[in-house]
Protein backbone atom coordinates (compact mmCIF):
# COMPACT_ATOMS: atom_id res chain seq x y z
CA UNK A 1 0.00 0.00 0.00
CA UNK A 2 1.31 3.45 -0.93
CA UNK A 3 0.84 6.59 1.12
CA UNK A 4 2.15 10.13 0.92
CA UNK A 5 1.62 13.47 -0.79
CA UNK A 6 1.31 14.44 -4.44
CA UNK A 7 5.03 14.33 -4.96
CA UNK A 8 5.20 10.63 -4.59
CA UNK A 9 4.57 7.85 -2.12
CA UNK A 10 6.46 5.51 0.10
CA UNK A 11 5.80 1.85 0.57
CA UNK A 12 3.86 1.24 3.79
CA UNK A 13 4.19 -2.43 4.75
CA UNK A 14 1.45 -3.99 6.84
CA UNK A 15 3.91 -6.49 8.36
CA UNK A 16 5.19 -5.60 11.86
CA UNK A 17 8.83 -4.67 12.18
CA UNK A 18 9.47 -7.19 14.97
CA UNK A 19 7.28 -10.25 14.64
CA UNK A 20 6.85 -12.31 17.76
CA UNK A 21 5.99 -15.98 17.92
CA UNK A 22 3.29 -17.27 20.28
CA UNK A 23 4.54 -17.79 23.81
CA UNK A 24 3.96 -21.53 23.63
CA UNK A 25 6.65 -21.73 20.94
CA UNK A 26 9.22 -20.08 23.18
CA UNK A 27 11.57 -17.21 22.50
CA UNK A 28 13.88 -16.79 19.53
CA UNK A 29 11.79 -19.22 17.48
CA UNK A 30 12.75 -22.22 19.57
CA UNK A 31 10.05 -24.69 20.47
CA UNK A 32 9.57 -25.47 24.13
CA UNK A 33 10.41 -29.16 24.74
CA UNK A 34 7.66 -31.33 26.14
CA UNK A 35 8.50 -32.55 29.62
CA UNK A 36 8.72 -36.27 30.22
CA UNK A 37 6.11 -36.01 32.96
CA UNK A 38 3.66 -34.58 30.46
CA UNK A 39 4.44 -37.36 27.99
CA UNK A 40 3.91 -39.95 30.71
CA UNK A 41 0.58 -38.40 31.69
CA UNK A 42 -0.56 -38.48 28.07
CA UNK A 43 0.41 -42.14 27.67
CA UNK A 44 -1.39 -43.05 30.89
CA UNK A 45 -4.52 -41.36 29.55
CA UNK A 46 -4.19 -43.26 26.28
CA UNK A 47 -4.39 -46.51 28.23
CA UNK A 48 -7.84 -45.57 29.51
CA UNK A 49 -9.25 -43.17 26.91
CA UNK A 50 -9.77 -45.88 24.29
CA UNK A 51 -12.54 -48.43 24.61
CA UNK A 52 -10.05 -51.27 24.16
CA UNK A 53 -7.86 -50.08 27.03
CA UNK A 54 -10.78 -49.38 29.32
CA UNK A 55 -12.43 -52.73 28.73
CA UNK A 56 -9.12 -54.58 29.04
CA UNK A 57 -8.40 -53.09 32.47
CA UNK A 58 -11.98 -53.69 33.61
CA UNK A 59 -11.86 -57.31 32.47
CA UNK A 60 -8.46 -57.77 34.14
CA UNK A 61 -9.83 -56.54 37.48
CA UNK A 62 -12.93 -58.70 37.13
CA UNK A 63 -10.96 -61.86 36.30
CA UNK A 64 -8.58 -61.22 39.20
CA UNK A 65 -11.55 -61.22 41.58
CA UNK A 66 -13.25 -64.23 39.96
CA UNK A 67 -10.10 -66.38 39.80
CA UNK A 68 -9.12 -65.74 43.40
CA UNK A 69 -12.71 -66.13 44.61
CA UNK A 70 -12.97 -69.53 42.90
CA UNK A 71 -9.78 -70.77 44.56
CA UNK A 72 -10.89 -69.32 47.91
CA UNK A 73 -14.19 -71.19 47.63
CA UNK A 74 -12.48 -74.52 46.89
CA UNK A 75 -10.06 -73.99 49.80
CA UNK A 76 -12.56 -72.60 52.30
CA UNK A 77 -11.50 -75.22 54.86
CA UNK A 78 -7.89 -74.04 54.74
CA UNK A 79 -7.30 -71.09 52.43
CA UNK A 80 -3.73 -70.16 51.48
CA UNK A 81 -2.74 -66.60 50.63
CA UNK A 82 -0.08 -67.75 48.17
CA UNK A 83 -2.56 -69.94 46.26
CA UNK A 84 -4.88 -66.98 45.83
CA UNK A 85 -2.03 -64.90 44.45
CA UNK A 86 -1.23 -67.68 42.01
CA UNK A 87 -4.85 -67.62 40.87
CA UNK A 88 -4.73 -63.89 40.17
CA UNK A 89 -1.67 -64.38 37.96
CA UNK A 90 -3.60 -66.57 35.52
CA UNK A 91 -5.46 -63.67 33.86
CA UNK A 92 -2.67 -61.16 34.50
CA UNK A 93 -0.12 -63.27 32.60
CA UNK A 94 -2.07 -62.63 29.40
CA UNK A 95 -3.86 -59.32 29.89
CA UNK A 96 -1.04 -57.18 31.30
CA UNK A 97 1.29 -57.86 28.31
CA UNK A 98 -1.62 -57.18 25.93
CA UNK A 99 -2.01 -53.80 27.64
CA UNK A 100 1.64 -53.14 26.80
CA UNK A 101 1.03 -54.14 23.19
CA UNK A 102 -1.93 -51.77 22.93
CA UNK A 103 0.11 -48.92 24.41
CA UNK A 104 2.43 -49.10 21.40
CA UNK A 105 0.25 -50.29 18.53
CA UNK A 106 -2.60 -47.86 19.28
CA UNK A 107 -0.60 -45.14 17.52
CA UNK A 108 -1.35 -46.93 14.26
CA UNK A 109 -4.70 -48.51 14.98
CA UNK A 110 -6.07 -45.15 16.22
CA UNK A 111 -4.09 -43.20 13.58
CA UNK A 112 -2.53 -40.88 16.13
CA UNK A 113 1.09 -41.58 15.21
CA UNK A 114 1.50 -38.48 13.03
CA UNK A 115 0.24 -36.20 15.80
CA UNK A 116 2.32 -37.90 18.50
CA UNK A 117 5.60 -37.85 16.60
CA UNK A 118 5.03 -34.34 15.30
CA UNK A 119 4.54 -32.92 18.78
CA UNK A 120 7.48 -34.98 20.07
CA UNK A 121 9.88 -35.86 17.21
CA UNK A 122 12.28 -37.64 19.58
CA UNK A 123 10.72 -41.06 19.25
CA UNK A 124 12.91 -42.56 21.95
CA UNK A 125 11.23 -40.39 24.60
CA UNK A 126 7.81 -41.44 23.35
CA UNK A 127 8.76 -45.11 23.59
CA UNK A 128 10.18 -44.58 27.07
CA UNK A 129 6.95 -42.87 28.16
CA UNK A 130 4.86 -45.75 26.78
CA UNK A 131 7.06 -48.26 28.60
CA UNK A 132 6.86 -46.32 31.87
CA UNK A 133 3.07 -46.01 31.60
CA UNK A 134 2.72 -49.75 31.00
CA UNK A 135 4.99 -50.58 33.94
CA UNK A 136 2.95 -48.32 36.23
CA UNK A 137 -0.20 -50.10 35.07
CA UNK A 138 1.44 -53.46 35.82
CA UNK A 139 2.38 -52.27 39.33
CA UNK A 140 -1.20 -51.10 39.91
CA UNK A 141 -2.59 -54.44 38.71
CA UNK A 142 -0.22 -56.34 41.03
CA UNK A 143 -1.25 -54.20 44.01
CA UNK A 144 -4.91 -54.88 43.21
CA UNK A 145 -4.19 -58.61 42.98
CA UNK A 146 -2.41 -58.63 46.35
CA UNK A 147 -5.23 -56.64 47.94
CA UNK A 148 -7.91 -58.98 46.57
CA UNK A 149 -5.97 -62.07 47.64
CA UNK A 150 -5.43 -60.65 51.13
CA UNK A 151 -9.06 -59.64 51.50
CA UNK A 152 -10.36 -63.05 50.46
CA UNK A 153 -7.84 -64.82 52.69
CA UNK A 154 -9.00 -62.78 55.66
CA UNK A 155 -12.68 -63.26 54.81
CA UNK A 156 -12.56 -67.00 54.16
CA UNK A 157 -10.25 -67.53 57.12
CA UNK A 158 -12.74 -65.87 59.45
CA UNK A 159 -15.80 -67.63 58.00
CA UNK A 160 -14.38 -71.03 57.10
CA UNK A 161 -13.72 -73.97 59.35
CA UNK A 162 -9.96 -73.99 58.72
CA UNK A 163 -7.18 -71.52 59.50
CA UNK A 164 -5.86 -69.12 56.89
CA UNK A 165 -2.26 -69.66 55.79
CA UNK A 166 -0.49 -66.34 55.24
CA UNK A 167 2.95 -67.83 54.66
CA UNK A 168 4.90 -66.27 51.79
CA UNK A 169 8.60 -65.56 51.45
CA UNK A 170 9.60 -61.95 51.96
CA UNK A 171 11.60 -61.96 48.73
CA UNK A 172 8.57 -63.30 46.86
CA UNK A 173 6.85 -59.93 47.05
CA UNK A 174 9.73 -58.19 45.27
CA UNK A 175 10.16 -60.94 42.67
CA UNK A 176 6.40 -61.01 42.07
CA UNK A 177 6.47 -57.34 41.11
CA UNK A 178 9.56 -58.00 38.98
CA UNK A 179 7.73 -60.85 37.25
CA UNK A 180 4.78 -58.63 36.29
CA UNK A 181 7.05 -55.76 35.20
CA UNK A 182 8.93 -58.13 32.90
CA UNK A 183 5.66 -59.44 31.47
CA UNK A 184 4.53 -55.89 30.76
CA UNK A 185 7.90 -55.05 29.22
CA UNK A 186 7.69 -58.04 26.88
CA UNK A 187 4.29 -56.83 25.72
CA UNK A 188 5.76 -53.43 24.86
CA UNK A 189 8.66 -55.14 23.06
CA UNK A 190 6.34 -57.23 20.88
CA UNK A 191 4.23 -54.17 20.14
CA UNK A 192 7.31 -52.27 19.01
CA UNK A 193 8.56 -55.15 16.90
CA UNK A 194 5.33 -55.92 15.03
CA UNK A 195 3.51 -52.56 15.30
CA UNK A 196 0.17 -54.14 14.52
CA UNK A 197 -2.32 -54.97 17.27
CA UNK A 198 -3.71 -58.33 16.04
CA UNK A 199 -0.32 -59.51 14.81
CA UNK A 200 1.50 -58.62 18.03
CA UNK A 201 -1.14 -60.24 20.25
CA UNK A 202 -1.21 -63.43 18.18
CA UNK A 203 2.59 -63.65 18.14
CA UNK A 204 2.87 -63.09 21.89
CA UNK A 205 0.31 -65.79 22.63
CA UNK A 206 1.22 -68.29 19.91
CA UNK A 207 5.04 -68.37 20.03
CA UNK A 208 5.20 -69.60 23.68
CA UNK A 209 2.89 -72.47 22.73
CA UNK A 210 5.30 -73.49 19.98
CA UNK A 211 8.28 -73.16 22.33
CA UNK A 212 6.54 -75.32 24.95
CA UNK A 213 6.44 -78.16 22.41
CA UNK A 214 10.18 -78.53 22.98
CA UNK A 215 9.28 -80.47 26.11
CA UNK A 216 7.89 -83.22 23.87
CA UNK A 217 11.15 -83.61 21.96
CA UNK A 218 12.98 -85.72 24.50
CA UNK A 219 15.70 -84.78 26.94
CA UNK A 220 17.42 -82.25 24.68
CA UNK A 221 14.13 -80.47 24.04
CA UNK A 222 13.34 -80.26 27.75
CA UNK A 223 16.76 -78.76 28.46
CA UNK A 224 16.36 -76.26 25.62
CA UNK A 225 12.91 -75.25 26.90
CA UNK A 226 14.41 -74.33 30.27
CA UNK A 227 16.45 -71.65 28.51
CA UNK A 228 13.97 -70.30 25.95
CA UNK A 229 10.50 -70.91 27.43
CA UNK A 230 9.50 -67.86 29.52
CA UNK A 231 6.80 -69.83 31.33
CA UNK A 232 9.48 -72.12 32.76
CA UNK A 233 12.43 -69.80 33.32
CA UNK A 234 10.33 -67.00 34.87
CA UNK A 235 8.21 -69.25 37.09
CA UNK A 236 10.67 -69.15 40.06
CA UNK A 237 10.14 -65.38 40.26
CA UNK A 238 6.59 -65.93 41.46
CA UNK A 239 7.60 -67.53 44.76
CA UNK A 240 11.07 -65.95 45.03
CA UNK A 241 12.95 -69.21 44.57
CA UNK A 242 15.39 -68.13 41.83
CA UNK A 243 18.84 -69.52 42.53
CA UNK A 244 21.92 -70.97 40.88
CA UNK A 245 21.76 -71.54 37.14
CA UNK A 246 18.14 -70.33 37.10
CA UNK A 247 19.48 -66.80 36.92
CA UNK A 248 21.36 -67.70 33.74
CA UNK A 249 18.27 -69.28 32.20
CA UNK A 250 16.25 -66.23 33.12
CA UNK A 251 18.83 -63.91 31.54
CA UNK A 252 18.81 -65.87 28.27
CA UNK A 253 15.02 -65.89 28.17
CA UNK A 254 14.82 -62.15 28.77
CA UNK A 255 17.43 -61.51 26.09
CA UNK A 256 15.29 -63.41 23.57
CA UNK A 257 11.85 -62.21 24.65
CA UNK A 258 12.52 -58.69 25.92
CA UNK A 259 15.84 -57.17 24.87
CA UNK A 260 16.04 -58.45 21.27
CA UNK A 261 12.48 -57.53 20.20
CA UNK A 262 12.74 -54.21 22.05
CA UNK A 263 15.93 -53.24 20.20
CA UNK A 264 14.72 -54.44 16.80
CA UNK A 265 11.36 -52.78 17.33
CA UNK A 266 12.93 -49.47 18.31
CA UNK A 267 15.16 -49.52 15.23
CA UNK A 268 12.12 -50.25 13.07
CA UNK A 269 10.18 -47.43 14.70
CA UNK A 270 12.94 -44.88 14.11
CA UNK A 271 13.08 -45.80 10.41
CA UNK A 272 9.34 -46.10 9.82
CA UNK A 273 7.56 -43.37 7.89
CA UNK A 274 4.65 -42.08 9.94
CA UNK A 275 1.50 -41.30 7.97
CA UNK A 276 -1.87 -39.91 8.94
CA UNK A 277 -3.72 -42.94 7.56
Amino acid sequence: MYAGGPGGGVLDSAAPTHARLPKRLGDAGKSTPIGFGQLLAVELRKLTDTRAGTWLMAITALLIVLASALVAYTERDGVKFFDLIGATLIPMNYLVPILGILAVTSEWSQRTGLITFTLEPRRGRVVLAKLAATLLAAVAATIVALAVAAGLTLLVGSLGSGDADWHMKGTAYATLFAYMLLQAGMGVAFGLLIQNTPGAICAFLFIPIVVSLFNLAGEWGQKAAEWVNPQQSMAPLIDGSVSGDQWGKLAVTLALWLVLPMVLGFVRLTKREVKSA
